[in-house]
């Protein structure tokens, strides 16, 4: 019998997910008592705190902010070319984008020999149906855009199809703006339940396999644990609390999301399953779920910003990985079988072999931490400076047609539809970090990790130097990026 010891006696485990088998990122949903608790702790309790405390300025706040406010088209470029919302550009069109935009494609005069055609597809929103009676409306929108070269690109959009009917800036202004706010509403639900999950849940598997499978002082597991403190807890809160910001109740006042629980989910599964375009076939902007080996790279500025930090990381990992894998032959044996069990579960991950060749490692491992701390805290940090009045989730209007079309900026939302997003803004969206990347202390016990630990960190805190001297936007400063997913 081993000798090792390990976090837990029954460890999570990943398993199909229960409301879509086929059709999800696995879920792990049998935490350990330890897991709960430290959720509880450190998230939970902050969401009866401020559900008490804070609930009363968001009623006032929404008081004294009613309605939405303008977007013109060169702050809507901004907003949705630009930071989180920009992860959806996409440079390949589909036969029913070339369809629907085709007046505007075959044009010589809509765009500039060196510009680029690009597309923000939010047509996953076909999954939220619309409340009866025209209450509440939600639309798969599309926005075509073309992109100027130089200055890292600059968007200027063109036309927006609501629903296969195409609107530009020469349609009717009220048709036009209407159409505009529809793309907003697809692209915040869309980058909230969709995009940015993409940094939640699949990695929950190997989170999981890592508590569980890995013996306790295992350098891996010393590498990968501080970045995966709350991540199950809060993840499972999330997709399987009765009380999570999906599901909509009577008096939940920071549920914000159109539609039904089961269409939020819907739209959570399509990261992991891909997406069709509205005429069936699969679509460029939403593919089937692969493990990023590389990171995950956007056509826009964040992606820059974002990339420096993955490569920071990569610096840390391919020292690491060289440690680990010219060490003892049994610690390598255990690197193997934790692959092995993590490729089971997540497509693309390096399995039991291919995870010794090259810098697949280390590739892996930057990958997974750059998602958990880095990506993720910026996306939250990002979002929380929305202005929701801007990027509304729910709108109180029927589609535009281009004739005949009304707009009322004061009633597009409602007082409590701003109550509930202030309030969702404040317990999910704004980063509550309870432990810092910056502060990471991996303890481990082999002196050229701790060698490599400390390169690390001087690495780390000279980033935001490298940064600045790229002339990008620091988009989160370094001291607000949490160790991984606490909120």
């Amino acid at each position: 019998m081993s000798d090792q010891k390990y976090l837990f006696e029954r460890g999570p485990w990943p398993q199909p997910a229960p409301q879509a088998p086929d059709a999800a990122p696995p879920a792990v949903l049998h935490l350990p008592c330890k897991e709960r608790s430290d959720w509880s702790l450190h998230v939970g309790f902050r969401y009866i705190r401020q559900s008490l405390t804070e609930l009363p300025e968001a009623m006032l706040w929404a008081a004294m902010h009613a309605g939405l406010e303008e977007v013109d088209d060169g702050e809507f470029a901004v907003i949705l070319t630009d930071g989180i919302i920009g992860k959806f550009l996409c440079p390949t069109l589909n036969e029913y984008d070339e369809t629907v935009f085709a007046k505007y494609l075959r044009d010589p005069e809509a765009k500039a020999p060196d510009e680029r055609w690009f597309k923000s597809d939010f047509t996953p929103m076909e999954f939220i149906k619309s409340e009866p009676q025209g209450d509440s409306a939600t639309a798969a929108t599309v926005i075509l855009w073309r992109r100027t070269p130089g200055d890292r690109g600059r968007y200027s959009v063109v036309a927006i199809a609501v629903d296969d009917v195409v609107f530009d800036p020469r349609s009717p202004r009220e048709s036009w703006e209407l159409a505009k706010y529809f793309a907003l509403q697809g692209a915040g639900v869309c980058t909230t339940l969709l995009m940015h999950p993409l940094l939640h849940f699949p990695s929950d598997a190997i989170n999981a396999i890592t508590k569980t499978l890995l013996p306790v002082g295992h350098p891996l597991q010393k590498l990968l644990l501080p970045h995966f403190y709350l991540q199950l807890g809060v993840d499972d809160a999330v997709l399987h609390n009765g009380g999570t910001v999906l599901k909509q109740a009577p008096f939940r006042f920071y549920a914000p999301y159109p539609g039904a629980f089961s269409e939020h989910t819907k739209i959570v599964d399509s990261l992991w399953t891909g997406s069709n375009t509205r005429s069936g076939q699969p679509n460029s902007a939403f593919p089937r779920y692969v493990f990023p080996l590389d990171g995950w790279k956007y056509h826009c500025p964040y992606s820059e910003f974002l990339r420096e930090y993955f490569e920071t990381l990569l610096r840390f990992t391919t020292e690491f990985a060289r440690v680990v894998l010219g060490g003892p032959k049994e610690q390598l044996a255990v690197v193997r079988q934790w692959a092995r069990h993590i490729a089971l579960w997540i497509p693309g991950f390096p399995g039991e072999d291919a995870i010794a060749e090259g810098d697949n490692l280390a590739r892996a491992l930057a990958s997974v931490i750059h998602d958990v701390a880095v990506g993720h805290s910026a996306d939250h940090y990002l979002y929380s400076r929305v202005n929701q009045r801007k990027v509304p989730f729910i709108l109180h209007s029927s589609l535009p047609t281009g004739d005949g079309d009304a707009l009322d900026r004061r009633t597009l939302v409602t007082w409590w539809d701003n109550v509930r997003y202030r309030m969702c803004m404040k317990m999910f969206f704004n980063p509550s970090p309870v432990t810092r990347l910056m502060d990471v202390d991996y303890g481990f016990d082999d002196s050229a990790l701790q060698q490599a630990a400390r390169s690390f960190r001087t690495d780390l805190l000279d980033a935001p130097n490298r940064i600045a001297k790229k002339g990008l936007l620091e988009y989160i400063p370094l001291r607000e990026m949490a160790a991984g997913v606490q909120f």
